[in-house]
């Protein structure tokens, strides 16, 4: 039941109170959150008691407003949300509340991430089911086996709650039994329009959207939080499914995800820290830029998808001969990119391996999220063989699995970019099953401005690449997979090659580049900040700085630079020098964005002096 505005005011009050430490007497509603002493923290706590009580909220609505009662209106207007047509809609219950334990590092590193970007983190598995002997098979059949699923895993029966036992963290809430919610949908394109799973941490988070094709065919869509389910655990689903279909279930329940937080935090110890203090000593986070590098939230969430053939004979040759694994050559692959694109010789990036060798009972047929974020390092000045740097990365890896909870005590992420690995995604069915599910599509997306999953198989290596086109030009972005493609390629044919050996640019991409080198520049005795000051009269709104957190038109630039400047006249002070990347220093007159130096980033050093100057 939605409470009315007067309840939800009091709601909200008392709530708001509450995260700053406040009494509702002392709030100010005429103030806003931040002027109240509020901070991302309280913020959070704030968002979890929202969300408790059914109201959606996150962060950016709780920092945004200048008073109590323009946050208030706009939740009010919030729950009033059409739903897609349907023949029947089952919203999900609970009863009675089984257990409550902590949440692990990764999982509250999620639903951090789910209150600053809602549109992250929030997965979708798109397939179809039918039986084997195309006997019938109706959509409430799907919904009723998917029930017993849930029944039999804790994590599929799991809200979160604010901890108040350790500030910041949630705590996860497992019911005894839960009523999941389904929708069956009139036809087949109403799957795309289908939401993802509200970010609301107090209901159950996953919701199934079926379609019946044929008799003996549904259509199915399962969105659902990553916060409670990995890529392996979608496998499990649906062996798991195909069990229950052909009444081969196996009793009981499997592992509580709580008791894997337990064990994991028992298992952070001083060496576990002092190793990774040491591995990223001096090191500083790589970062992709987009040609539309923006500090905006995540939106727009667009997929690529490229696919390399390989030959699976000679592949498994190369990993046997050299003692390295495919995953690896990926990695490499990766570092050679995050180097062209990133101009820098010592990279490092987020990379997602399995937690699953924690040894508790049951973990292998476990539904939950049991993953690690770790940090690879690839020094390109120490190793410039291709071999060399495999051997490395292999040997990171496996001094990384010991350690791998050490990483997970960071909230924040490591640079704009992760990669994730798994092989050939299969339900674990098996022939003898009644029930056969085709996997269509996945959706996974992170925060991460680039998020990739490497999917490897027997001769294919398939990757499907995450971006938000608020943050990252998609142009850009089919650039880097593109690079990234042949990178793997170029690693696999040529270990004992220098990696600068390894084109990353396309064939079509290097001719346009050697017509341009083929004509010597003009020579221009004219200062740079004249040039610069001629192009931002030209076309003062195209971009002239571009860096991983931020971007400045040539307005923006100018005005800045004259600032500096004369703040060095007022102090008498000759200021250093400031690299910055001037993409459109050289556009067309007529402003296109269409020409090969786009590529190629103009390196200039700014000198502000006291006369004045701007640059030098």
């Amino acid at each position: 039941m939605l409470l009315d505005e007067n309840a939800l005011h009091a709601t909200m009050r008392g709530g708001l109170a509450s995260a700053l430490n406040l009494t509702p007497e002392q709030l100010r509603l005429d103030r806003s959150f931040l002027a109240q002493g509020g901070d991302s923290l309280s913020a959070i706590q704030f968002m979890a008691r929202c969300l408790a009580q059914g109201v959606q909220a996150n962060i950016a609505d709780i920092l945004k407003h200048d008073t109590l009662p323009q946050l208030l209106s706009e939740l009010v207007v919030r729950m009033s949300t059409s739903s897609l047509p349907t023949q029947s809609r089952r919203t999900a219950s609970v009863g009675h509340v089984d257990s409550i334990g902590p949440c692990s590092l990764m999982q509250n590193r999620i639903l951090i991430g789910q209150a600053v970007h809602p549109a992250a983190y929030h997965c979708s598995f798109i397939l179809t089911a039918r039986t084997r002997d195309r006997s019938l098979l109706s959509a409430n059949d799907v919904a009723k086996h998917w029930r017993s699923v849930v029944d039999r895993h804790p994590s599929l029966r799991t809200t979160f709650i604010e901890s108040t036992e350790r500030s910041g963290t949630f705590d996860q809430v497992v019911w005894d039994q839960v009523q999941p919610s389904v929708t069956i949908l009139q036809d087949e394109s109403q799957i795309d329009q289908a939401q993802a799973v509200h970010n609301n941490t107090a209901k159950i988070g996953h919701h199934m959207y079926l379609v019946q094709m044929t008799p003996s065919q549904v259509m199915l869509r399962l969105n659902i939080s990553h916060a409670i389910i990995d890529g392996r655990s979608a496998g499990i689903v649906l062996r798991d499914f195909c069990d229950a279909f052909s009444g081969k279930m196996t009793p009981g329940q499997t592992l509580r995800h709580a008791d894997f937080a337990i064990a994991e935090d028992q298992l952070v110890d001083d060496t576990t820290e002092d190793f990774w203090r040491t591995y990223l000593h001096g090191v500083e986070e790589t970062y992709l830029a987009g040609n539309n590098v923006t500090n905006k939230a995540k939106t727009g969430l667009h997929t690529l998808q490229g696919k390399l053939h390989i030959s699976a004979e000679k592949t498994r040759k190369f990993c046997h001969d050299h003692g390295i694994t495919v995953v690896n050559v990926c990695q490499v692959a990766w570092g050679m990119v995050l180097r062209a694109f990133a101009l820098r010789d010592d990279i490092s990036y987020s990379y997602i391996t399995s937690a699953r060798q924690t040894r508790l009972p049951g973990m292998s047929e476990a539904v939950g999220l049991f993953i690690s974020s770790l940090v690879l390092r690839m020094d390109f000045a120490t190793n410039t063989k291709v071999l060399d740097l495999l051997k490395a990365a292999n040997g990171d890896v496996l001094r990384h699995m010991p350690h791998d909870r050490g990483l997970r005590k960071r909230s924040s992420k490591w640079g704009n970019s992760i990669l994730s690995f798994q092989r050939a995604w299969q339900t674990e069915a098996n022939e003898n099953d009644s029930l056969q599910f085709e996997v269509l599509r996945r959706l996974s997306p992170t925060d991460y401005d680039h998020s990739l999953n490497v999917e490897i198989g027997d001769d294919t290596i398939v990757v499907d690449y995450d971006i938000w086109k608020s943050t990252t030009d998609v142009d850009y972005a089919n650039n880097i997979l593109s690079a990234y493609l042949r990178a793997i390629e170029f690693v696999l044919t040529s270990p004992e090659a220098d990696f600068s050996e390894g084109d990353l640019l396309g064939l079509e991409d290097s001719k346009r580049l050697q017509q341009v080198n083929r004509i010597p520049p003009t020579s221009n005795s004219t200062c740079i900040h004249a040039i610069v000051a001629e192009v931002t009269s030209r076309q003062p709104d195209a971009m002239a700085v571009c860096a991983w957190d931020g971007t400045m038109t040539f307005r923006q630039l100018d005005r800045a630079a004259g600032a500096l400047a004369n703040h060095g006249e007022k102090t008498s002070r000759t200021f250093g020098s400031l690299l910055i990347s001037l993409p459109w220093l050289f556009a067309p007159a007529d402003g296109s964005k269409d020409f090969t130096a786009q590529s190629a980033k103009y390196d200039c050093t700014i000198n502000v002096f006291q006369n004045g100057m701007y640059y030098k």
